[in-house]
């Protein structure tokens, strides 16, 4: 049952990088 595990954290993993992407294009004006 890995896809119960690896599911969320892609997900959790896709949120943070859309974070830190938008946090840099702030960053960068």
């Amino acid at each position: 049952m890995w896809v119960l595990i690896v599911l969320p954290l892609s997900e959790i993993a896709y949120g943070a990088w859309q974070v830190t992407t938008e946090v840099a294009e702030v960053e960068n004006g």
